[in-house]
């Protein structure tokens, strides 16, 4: 009887297996330190995620920005919800491609809580993509990927803005794959996470597309003598693919908001001290000093985090950014020694990062935020150089053993003194701002009220009722977004009347605002009927400079809402007050 043929795979995995047990036995030093290269950011990847597992599976504990941007998704829900709130509606317009695909597809089948956990995921997959292409392309590094993982988890600034499901949360991990896939020169990657980028954030798709452009330069130059229009024309298709997925989706959505002139910001006091969103004056075109500070963001100091040597971490918390000019002069000398290679990618995104911040300067604010530009762009392009650099070190080494072991020594090292310096980067339950848990009997409440009612409070007291409770409010501080110029306008109107009525003194006021703005419930903080109410009320400018002159000559008894009718109140807890207002207004 012949014997039955090997099983392929089997054969596969015993070759596999006799390979590397015999490439331990014939460099065990590079084994050694791969192992302890793995071991550090494996031990630290363990300890953040376990500090960091209620920012990934507890749905009570959110980023605030979901307020404004998640919640116009209750209207595809089961049952639907805010479908009749035109403010909700208008904030949709903000979304992107692929985000709202999320979302509109999660919506009728999981709770917005639970589908921001989900599309939170999805952003950690671009990253782990990113290091998957450097751990296994052939012209990939561990020592890179290593690093690329490390800097991204340890950096607040990044963790920061990639949890949360929001769109901004796919910017890094895109830029991230870009830079790997620059790295590796792998065109088709690099093409494909420039549509990603276009498909999840605009700021990310304006530096990967002129990034790209300059790295198919540097392409079309080496290649001159070749098959130099290759790389021009992946780009222009690129573009093409891009511009027409942009173009055709905000013309589906109908935008009517549009981002403010510079002359109407200026004029705005929302831009300025005191308001939404301070970013004028405008930095200069080229902020030098400030691109600097952005590039070693990764590298920055993390005070509230633990450190082995505490004081070590201290002094360097005193001393920051000074050390970081030797680290700048090791890598600069590397370069000019061609210890390693000059990375492209990381010279290509600061490129695009200081050209696009420039251009989004002088025809502010037509273009984009400036300061998003910067931000995202110089902290990638810090990561790109640091794991580029390091992770590539050694490239005239001709023994490929010694310079890998080389490369993953100096990584650990490296780490380790990230580590001791900067501390662990291990944050936890400080990455999301706002937990349900905290107000669950007042949200459960206003879960009972009808799908139609309507509440107005403080503006920075209700922004969290219609994403928690799917009910709409009259206005609130993540809707009160300056940005958004024309719903801005409206905006500012909603929030003067609420505001008129949360400190009126006579009941004809709240009578006419109720109908107004088809309001049945009123919201009342406590802490804003107290004695210092002025001041806790005063809310953002230009409102608080308004209610402060309105309430100079009132006392808190003037204010009806200091005493309302124990008949209307509905609610009572130690923090808040809900009134019926149909009740009260019958009452009376």
């Amino acid at each position: 009887m012949p014997a039955a043929p090997p099983n392929g795979m089997a054969t596969s995995l015993r070759s596999a297996t006799l390979r590397t047990f015999s490439s331990v036995r014939q460099h065990p030093f590079l084994t050694l330190a791969r192992l302890a290269l793995l071991w550090v950011v494996c031990s630290f990847c363990l300890s953040w995620f376990q500090s960091n597992k209620t920012t990934f599976f507890n749905p009570d504990r959110q980023h605030d920005d979901v307020f404004l941007h998640v919640t116009p998704f209750h209207r595809y829900a089961n049952p639907p919800l805010l479908f009749h709130d035109a403010v909700t509606e208008q904030n949709r317009e903000s979304s992107t491609p692929l985000f709202f695909a999320f979302y509109r597809t999660l919506a009728p089948l999981v709770p917005l809580p639970v589908a921001t956990k989900i599309v939170q995921g999805f952003t950690y997959l671009i990253l782990f993509a990113a290091v998957a292409l450097l751990l296994f392309h052939p012209r990939g590094s561990l020592a890179a990927a290593c690093l690329l993982l490390y800097l991204a988890l340890h950096s607040s600034w990044i963790a920061g803005r990639t949890n949360g499901g929001l769109q901004r949360g796919f910017g890094m991990p895109v830029l991230l794959l870009w830079i790997a896939a620059a790295a590796c020169g792998s065109p088709r990657i690099r093409g494909g996470s420039v549509c990603l980028a276009a498909l999840t954030y605009p700021a990310a798709f304006l530096l990967a597309i002129v990034a790209e452009g300059f790295v198919v330069a540097a392409e079309m130059w080496r290649d001159r003598a070749a098959r130099w229009w290759l790389p021009a024309t992946r780009l222009l298709v690129v573009t093409a693919i891009s511009a027409t997925t942009i173009f055709g989706f905000k013309l589906w959505l109908q935008p009517i908001n549009r981002l403010p002139t510079l002359a109407e910001a200026q004029a705005d006091p929302s831009f300025h001290d005191g308001g939404r969103s301070k970013v004028l004056p405008l930095e200069p075109a080229w902020p030098w000093q400030s691109a600097l500070s952005k590039f070693w963001e990764p590298l920055r100091p993390e005070p509230k985090t633990t450190s082995p040597l505490p004081l070590r971490q201290k002094w360097y918390n005193s001393v920051y950014p000074q050390p970081l000019s030797v680290l700048a002069c090791l890598l600069l000398a590397a370069y000019a020694l061609r210890w390693m290679p000059l990375p492209w990618p990381a010279v290509g995104l600061a490129s695009a990062s200081l050209l696009c911040h420039a251009a989004a300067t002088y025809t502010a604010f037509k273009l984009h935020i400036p300061e998003r530009l910067l931000d995202y762009g110089l902290c990638a392009t810090g990561i790109a150089a640091l794991a580029g650099g390091i992770g590539y070190l050694g490239q005239k080494m001709s023994d490929t053993h010694r310079r890998d072991t080389l490369r993953a020594l100096v990584a650990v090292g490296f780490i380790a003194s990230v580590f001791i310096l900067s501390g662990d980067g291990i944050r936890g339950k400080k990455a999301m701002n706002t937990n349900y848990a905290k107000t669950a009997a007042f949200y459960d409440f206003i879960k009972t009220l009808p799908l139609d009612s309507r509440l107005a409070g403080h503006p920075k007291d209700v922004s969290g009722i219609p994403f928690w409770c799917g009910r709409a409010v009259v206005c609130s501080f993540e809707t009160d977004l300056c940005w958004l110029w024309p719903l801005w306008q409206d905006a500012k109107d909603r929030t003067r009347d609420t505001f008129s009525a949360l400190y009126a003194t006579d009941l004809a006021t709240l009578v006419a605002y109720a109908e107004h703005r088809s309001v049945t419930h009123l919201v009342v903080t406590r802490a804003k009927y107290a004695d210092d109410w002025r001041e806790v009320g005063a809310y953002i400018q230009p409102f608080r400079d308004e209610n402060l002159a309105r309430w100079a000559s009132l006392s808190l008894n003037d204010l009806l809402l200091s005493h309302p009718p124990e008949q209307a109140v509905i609610y009572s807890d130690d923090t808040y007050l809900i009134i019926d207002l149909a009740k009260w207004l019958h009452k009376r």
